[in-house]
């Protein structure tokens, strides 16, 4: 490798870096970094022939497809100005696979430091809400240690699912290290607190429910080492696991948006509407376009002008106000660009979980886990931060399978 290459590879891992750390802080900002590492991967001349070869890479074919496919939806769309700034939204889909997976490979110690960074965007981000939730409960006003007060960053709904895997980041260094020192041992557990702490001041519904189960699975993991005495492996897992089943669904501080489920699925008539009822509104209006139009779905640009017919055409007058989306990804992709590309957004899926349970790559298995739950709940991909999170860790982590 002459000086030219290695200083392209070293730039385009420094700036993995710093678009780990930013994407909890500052996920609106990180187009630049992407169209830098671009640059650098046309720059580097250490790549498969010089030009990329197509063959053989299936999680790049698959989301550059993905990609791609949104821009074949621009012949049937007629709102040709939100139809571009969704390609803008999505282009991590296109710029990370082509600059991970078909650039110089990535070593082990790179994606080891790309989670780290992530985790400490996440650490950053909490201390920055606590500190500024603290301020106004020192002005009298203590609504900032909840929910969309809280999360000054991003969504909650986004944040707690950073925050799960960064969780499982955390758990998979500390249950897999027997030689780890203990400063770094009882670090990684003051931030798994830290996060746990987080995911309950969210009170978002699914972060709740995946932290739960991320603590079960560590639990289990954790017993199955029979040859570790060492019961804080197992035993502070199942502690944190009660403390957020308490916080999260029954405290009566930190439980109102749990409440409200409950109350929408036991009382689906209910005049009032919250949270809850507008997602089970929106999916309806979702299955419905669906329904009426399942091969081409609305175009790249009208999901959203489709769902606003919906909402109006069914009383769902919430919903239309705040203009939703379907608040399900696999629902959103449907809606937008129909069946198709349905199957193309759940092959992304199902070949990750193929490949992380052939090659034992439970990190990429439970990121799959983890954001396959959200997107059930959230439409994930419409939005920078979901877009840059998905395309990151799912190249960067199947990248793991080349070694």
């Amino acid at each position: 490798m002459n000086s030219l290459q290695y200083k392209v590879s070293r730039w385009t891992n420094n700036l993995l870096f710093v678009v780990a750390f930013t994407l909890p802080l500052i996920p609106r900002f990180q187009l630049s970094f992407l169209i830098l590492m671009l640059i650098l991967f046309f720059l580097n001349k250490q790549r498969q022939g010089n030009y990329p070869q197509v063959t053989g890479n299936w999680p790049a074919i698959l989301m550059i497809s993905f990609y791609l496919y949104h821009i074949v939806g621009l012949l049937w769309t007629d709102n040709i100005r939100t139809a571009l700034l969704d390609l803008q939204i999505k282009l991590p889909l296109l710029i990370l696979p082509l600059t991970i997976y078909y650039g110089k490979q990535i070593e082990k110690s790179v994606r080891f430091k790309v989670c780290s960074f992530f985790v400490y965007g996440i650490e950053a981000a909490i201390y920055f809400c606590l500190v500024r939730a603290i301020y106004f409960y020192m002005h009298g006003n203590s609504s900032y240690f909840l929910y969309k007060e809280f999360s000054f960053f991003i969504h909650p709904g986004y944040f707690s699912m950073f925050v799960c895997f960064g969780t499982v980041i955390i758990l998979q260094r500390v249950l897999t290290n027997s030689h780890m020192v203990n400063f770094m041992v009882a670090m990684h557990w003051y931030r798994i607190f830290l996060f746990t702490g987080a995911i309950v001041l969210l009170s978002s519904k699914a972060g709740i429910f995946i932290q739960i189960l991320i603590f079960a699975v560590a639990f289990v993991i954790a017993l199955r080492k029979r040859h570790s005495t060492n019961i804080r492996n197992y035993g502070l897992p199942a502690m944190l696991a009660a403390l957020v089943l308490y916080f999260g669904l029954f405290s009566p501080l930190t439980s109102l948006r749990m409440n409200e489920m409950e109350e929408t699925l036991s009382h689906s008539e209910t005049a009032e509407v919250h949270s809850s009822a507008m997602r089970l509104q929106a999916w309806q209006s979702s299955i419905e376009i669906i329904e009426a139009h399942p091969l081409k779905g609305a175009g790249t640009g009208d999901a959203k002008s489709y769902l606003l017919e919906r909402y109006d055409a069914n009383g769902f007058i919430e919903n239309y106000k705040r203009k939703l989306n379907s608040h399900n990804q696999f629902l959103q992709t449907a809606v937008a660009l129909g069946i198709p590309c349905l199957i193309l957004l759940g092959s992304i899926f199902i070949f990750g979980l193929y490949e992380s349970i052939i090659t034992k790559n439970w990190l990429f298995l439970m990121f799959l886990l983890v954001t396959g739950a959200n997107f059930m709940v959230e439409a994930m991909l419409e939005v920078t931060a979901g877009t840059l999170y998905f395309a990151l860790f799912y190249v960067l982590l199947s990248d793991e399978d080349r070694n």
